[in-house]
């Protein structure tokens, strides 16, 4: 066998077939997704539910965030992609929820509108 070859000894005796390796899209089960209104600066509760056309993401334990979870605009779950200081008007099961976020995307502040 020459030098420089992946093979091995067996490999190349037609022992051990190569292994192929299949690429797969990573999946993070600790994302939860949300249909949001777009970040406002006062308080989202008065959004008009059909303008609820964002998808925002939170890294919680529930689809329903909690404070100090973290939300982020888009995938993946990265520091570039944390949400700024503002307001969220969230739908979850049917029931609408203001949240606040700080600078750092942090879940301040979540209520029921």
């Amino acid at each position: 066998m020459a030098l420089g070859n992946a093979n091995t000894a067996a490999q190349a005796r037609g022992k051990n077939p190569a292994v192929k390796i299949k690429k797969f899209k990573e999946r993070n089960p600790d994302v939860f997704s949300l249909t949001a209104s777009a970040l406002v600066g006062s308080p989202a509760c008065s959004i008009k539910n059909d303008q609820l056309t964002n998808t925002i993401y939170h890294n919680g334990s529930n689809n329903l965030p909690a404070v100090s979870d973290l939300v982020y605009t888009r995938l993946p779950l990265a520091s570039s992609n944390l949400s700024g200081s503002g307001f969220y008007k969230i739908v979850v099961s049917g029931t609408y929820y203001n949240i606040s976020t700080d600078s750092n995307g942090l879940i301040r502040r979540l209520d029921a509108c």
